[in-house]
């Protein structure tokens, strides 16, 4: 996984097929919302996952991952309510919803897929997690300025 340095406020631009400010994009990887993946999207930023099935085009998963990177935040999809996948750039995150998740699959120290389940506790553990995670992050980095 790349590391990035630009803003939420950049993919926002290219969802809506608008340049950047840091001039980041690619025309090889669909970022440019429609009307209908517009809600979707930000639903997704509200709730904090996606959800998504086989028809939902690239473009916003997309453009989800990497509004979500730019936040630091994993990329949690929820597909056809049957598998969660999540994304992140935080291997320590990943092992520990893996230790907490026994029927959960890793791909690699960055991608995670739990199959079979019943989403919505799940969901919430994950989340809950997520943020556990990320206030403890902004503690050691705060306690090493």
């Amino acid at each position: 996984m790349r590391k990035t340095s630009f803003n939420p406020q950049d993919i926002i631009q290219l969802s809506k097929g608008k340049p950047s400010k840091n001039k980041i994009g690619s025309r090889t990887v669909p970022h440019r919302l429609n009307a209908f993946e517009q809600k979707e999207f930000e639903i997704a930023i509200k709730k904090g996952y996606l959800a998504y099935n086989s028809k939902t085009r690239l473009a916003l998963q997309n453009t989800f991952e990497e509004y979500q990177r730019a936040k630091r935040l994993p990329a949690i999809k929820l597909f056809e309510k049957t598998e969660i996948q999540i994304v992140s750039e935080t291997p320590e995150l990943i092992t520990q919803i893996q230790q907490a998740i026994p029927a959960s699959q890793l791909i690699n120290q960055n991608y995670l897929i739990i199959s079979d389940i019943n989403p919505k506790p799940l969901l919430q553990l994950i989340l809950q997690s997520t943020k556990t995670h990320r206030q403890s992050t902004q503690l050691s980095q705060k306690n090493n300025q």
